[in-house]
């Protein structure tokens, strides 16, 4: 997926995004809560900043979301950067210009009372 993401971000003339150990251990964080409580960008009544917070990413310049889900060849890489990119909150997300910071998390099994599932959380950022 992250190599997915440079790819379409230089296809639009974009700079590259870089991994970073917050945004992934925030990424896992907001997985592991949507698993848990539901497909929601504030899972479990928290805010949309909780994650980013507790893993040490705020204070940042500019930090957002996307999130996905599906079955199957549904759930894959090139399906999900797909459906983001058909999208235009998560188009505008993926092809933001101010991102410098990139997180990703994904789990796969039963959830949201289906098997098989695949849970994608991406998250941008730019601390400075």
């Amino acid at each position: 997926m992250y190599c997915g993401i440079n790819i379409v971000r230089r296809s639009y003339g974009l700079h590259v995004v870089r991994g970073s150990k917050p945004l992934n251990r925030s990424s896992i964080l907001k997985a592991d809560a949507v698993r848990r409580c539901g497909f929601s960008h504030t899972p479990c009544g928290m805010s949309f900043t909780r994650t980013f917070q507790k893993a040490g990413y705020l204070p940042a310049r500019a930090y957002g979301e996307n999130l996905a889900w599906g079955q199957g060849e549904l759930g894959s890489p090139v399906h999900t950067l797909q459906l983001w990119l058909n999208s235009p909150p998560h188009r505008k997300n993926l092809l933001g210009t101010s991102w410098r910071d990139l997180g990703i998390a994904y789990e796969r099994g039963h959830m949201f009372g289906r098997d098989g599932v695949a849970l994608w959380v991406l998250q941008l950022g730019r601390r400075h």
